[in-house]
């Protein structure tokens, strides 16, 4: 199911109405090459901007975060490796290129703009 047909189920829950929770939690992805887990964020766009820098081609890695940033509360670190953004792979892309992908939101019909990324760690810990 893409991003916006994500978005677009959201709803507006009364406090009166019962939450629907999931039981079954999906597998969590894991980068073929690398072996390491994969996380999906979605960043909503702020006044400020996205809140991170990115740099490297061939992959494109997170170099800094902006503390409070909108990539700070989605949950990007800096050294994450990014997979993906908006559905598009981003491993064979240049900086140039996964910029332009970032800032290419998705607006769903909720009305905000969004930037889905999917990023694993460089360095990651269990």
């Amino acid at each position: 199911m893409s991003l916006p047909e994500r978005l677009g189920s959201l709803r507006t829950v009364k406090d009166d109405q019962p939450v629907a929770r999931k039981e079954a939690k999906p597998p969590i992805p894991v980068d073929s090459d690398s072996g390491q887990l994969q996380r999906c964020v979605i960043i909503q766009k702020d006044e400020k901007g996205y809140g991170l820098t990115v740099s490297g081609d061939n992959p494109v890695f997170v170099q800094s975060v902006k503390p409070d940033g909108a990539a700070s509360k989605a949950g990007v670190q800096q050294g994450d490796k990014i997979i993906k953004v908006n559905g598009t792979s981003a491993l064979s892309l240049n900086h140039i290129e996964v910029v332009n992908l970032i800032k290419s939101t998705l607006c769903g019909l909720t009305g905000l703009k969004v930037t889905e990324i999917v990023l694993t760690k460089l360095n990651f810990i269990c």
